[in-house]
């Protein structure tokens, strides 16, 4: 079963991985130049308001991530799912 744990400022390592690898993966689908590792919002996860990331957990190990903005980030009302990603191992 699959749980969603808020991630807090220590899980940001655990987070980065998993935004590398989910990058990694959609740069061998989409053609672009871009660097993965240079992902401009992973400090905004802590420091602005209406931005929740979560750590995805499947039984008791991290299978993904989920980074949400609330309308106090989106700034038009609605909430976002900025990024998704389950590692393909959990998948199916």
């Amino acid at each position: 079963m699959g749980v969603l744990k808020l991630a807090k400022i220590g899980d940001r390592p655990l987070l980065e991985s998993l935004l590398n690898a989910y990058l990694t993966e959609l740069r061998t689908l989409v053609d672009g130049d871009w660097d993965p590792a240079a992902y401009p919002w992973i400090e905004q996860q802590w420091s602005e308001l209406g931005r929740y990331p979560f750590v995805i957990l499947r039984d008791g190990a991290a299978a993904g991530l989920a980074l949400i903005r609330c309308p106090l980030s989106t700034k038009n009302g609605l909430y976002q799912v900025a990024e998704f990603y389950l590692s393909p191992q959990h998948r199916g």
